[in-house]
């Protein structure tokens, strides 16, 4: 069976069984060579010690052998993804209800460490988040219940977000003529798509029942 790693998890997994091989197993035969010394090994805590050590050196050398050659090594940057999220990827998310903005990058098992804002991919969000793109809800069943995440892309994105919050209070036909505005102030640039992600997240919340926006064809 397959396990999916990150270029980075891979390399890491490399330098801990250089590390094994070249430091820990040499130091652990040397610790059991000088207990023997020692004489009677009956009753040698230095020299059970330094066994049980060497036990756990080679059952986790064997463990991260058996990782790399199963491993498939998964470089984002290398998939023709076409804007979905993908393992390995990095995802700005917004928890809907609560506001809060957060970085998460979805890794292997070995790799996941939530306070680093690594998550597995088989936890309940990366389920959810996998094959969604910018501007997304992702609906996560957590022990207090479903919470929503919205997807932000980079920094675009979060001042996008901010933005809907704005101007959510708004009137609805002061909203419309604002997006409608900066829609037509220049054609060619950026602030058309700025416009029309706006108006596309704003509907988005609409149907999720916020009354955000109503108006026909906005």
């Amino acid at each position: 069976m397959s396990v999916p790693l990150t270029v980075s998890g891979a390399e890491k997994l490399k330098a801990e069984l250089h590390r094994l091989k070249t430091v820990d197993r040499p130091n652990v035969i040397a610790a059991i060579a000088e207990a023997r010394s020692h004489g009677d090994l009956s009753e040698n805590a230095e020299y059970d010690a330094a066994k049980e050590r060497q036990g756990f050196i080679e059952g986790r050398i064997a463990e991260v052998e058996g990782k790399l050659s199963n491993a498939q090594i998964i470089d984002p940057k290398t998939l023709d993804a076409d804007g979905r999220i993908v393992f390995g990827a990095t995802v700005d998310l917004e928890d809907v209800e609560a506001g809060k903005q957060v970085t998460y990058q979805i890794v292997g098992d070995d790799e996941a460490d939530l306070k680093a804002g690594m998550i597995s991919v088989n936890s309940p969000i990366a389920r959810a988040l996998i094959g969604k793109y910018a501007g997304d809800v992702a609906e996560v069943q957590a022990p207090g219940g479903i919470r929503e995440y919205e997807v932000v892309d980079g920094p675009l994105g979060v001042l996008l977000t901010q933005v809907v919050h704005h101007i959510a209070h708004w009137p609805i036909r002061t909203r419309g003529t604002f997006c409608g505005s900066i829609a037509h102030a220049d054609p060619a640039s950026e602030w058309c798509l700025v416009a029309a992600t706006l108006g596309a997240r704003m509907r988005a919340r609409s149907v999720r029942g916020e009354r955000l926006l109503s108006e026909p064809g906005f």
